[in-house]
């Protein structure tokens, strides 16, 4: 089974490419982070990993309206690898195509207004 649910950042705002046929795709990176305890060291230490997330038509439009840099949030996709020439050598990419998101953080937290009633409907969306 090809699963992946990731709860994190956005690193950047979501860029939106569109098409001539009308389709649409975007692209954002989220962060997530664990720690673990270092023996040797004695400490606590922080990773952070950055994922790849592609969203394709309606779903591109709706990421790149309710996302932005920093905001939280779940993404459901499978993980895809893809492969190009670049310079003569092989270049891989890992991406999460997304099937699934939702933004975590309340209105306030992104306009600094007072939250309004969440409702799932409008913030997530599954496609």
């Amino acid at each position: 089974m090809n699963q992946i649910v990731l709860i994190g950042n956005l690193g950047k705002d979501v860029e939106l490419k569109e098409f001539s046929n009308g389709g649409c795709i975007a692209n954002f990176s989220v962060a997530t982070s664990d720690n673990y305890f270092d023996k040797e060291k004695q400490e606590w230490v922080n990773r952070t990993d950055w994922h790849n997330i592609v969203v394709k038509n309606d779903a591109a439009k709706r990421a790149a309206q309710q996302l932005g840099k920093g905001t939280k949030v779940v993404v459901r996709g499978k993980v895809k690898t893809r492969s190009y020439q670049k310079d003569g050598r092989d270049v891989y990419v890992t991406e999460v195509h997304a099937n699934y998101f939702s933004n975590l953080m309340p209105k306030q937290e992104e306009t600094g207004q007072e939250a309004a009633p969440k409702s799932s409907a409008s913030d997530d969306f599954i496609f």
